[in-house]
């Protein structure tokens, strides 16, 4: 499907020069509403974002041979393909991806962070808070979610990554939702740092491969485990 010529960002939006500080980001979904108004709703929200590319599937996004700061991807994209294979996709060529979707399913959400996904935005949720995700991914700051980091926490499964002491006091204080600041400062480090320790255990599990959703669904885990 050719969304160029519906959407903002179609060829005449792509040939202009980037304006130095934007953010430039990429939009893979195959709902043409979304593909024609995603550029001018996030610049509404925040001018300092610009929608550079769209495409109805990953080949097409590739095709446009672009380099953008933060690709949005649908996790449903209608077209046969599985959205851990997409992730994937967009990951081995260098791509921060933020998976959209209007499922809340916590397995979703950790199988998106094992296929290399920087993280994931429940499309019926605050959307100010996308626009903020988009400038934490690009500042290096997006940090696991609550439950994401709920669920690796409690992950007992055989053959899971070894995370470092400070690796699972971070992960173990973020699933309990303290909030970054906090965390930096209870265990004497910079929020930065406290952010790079989230990042690693992150990149653990997903180069391990190792299946975090086993942990059970985090509802029910809850009530089974008390909290952590």
């Amino acid at each position: 499907m050719d969304t160029s010529s519906s959407s903002p960002c179609g060829p005449e939006a792509e040939a202009d020069p980037q304006s130095p500080g934007v953010i430039s980001v990429g939009l893979i979904d195959n709902d043409p509403m979304i593909l024609g108004s995603a550029g001018s709703w996030l610049a509404g929200h925040d001018p300092g974002i610009e929608v550079r590319h769209v495409a109805a599937g990953v080949a097409d996004y590739l095709a446009l041979d672009s380099s953008d700061d933060v690709v949005l991807l649908d996790l449903e994209l209608g077209d046969g393909t599985r959205f851990v294979d997409n992730v994937d996709r967009l990951v081995q060529r260098g791509d921060k991806v933020l998976l959209l979707s209007v499922h809340t399913r916590q397995r979703f959400k950790v199988d998106a962070v094992r296929a290399g996904a920087v993280g994931y935005h429940v499309k019926d949720g605050d959307r100010r808070s996308l626009v903020r995700a988009i400038r934490d991914i690009v500042a290096d700051r997006y940090a696991l979610d609550q439950e994401l980091a709920f669920a690796i926490s409690r992950d007992r499964t055989p053959g899971r990554p070894r995370l470092s002491d400070r690796e699972a006091e971070v992960v173990k204080l973020r699933g309990r939702a303290v909030p970054m600041k906090v965390i930096a400062e209870r265990l004497g480090i910079s929020e930065r740092t406290a952010y790079s320790y989230l990042e690693r255990a992150k990149v653990k599990y997903r180069d391990a491969g190792t299946p975090v959703s086993t942990v059970a669904d985090l509802q029910e885990r809850l009530r089974e485990d008390g909290g952590l």
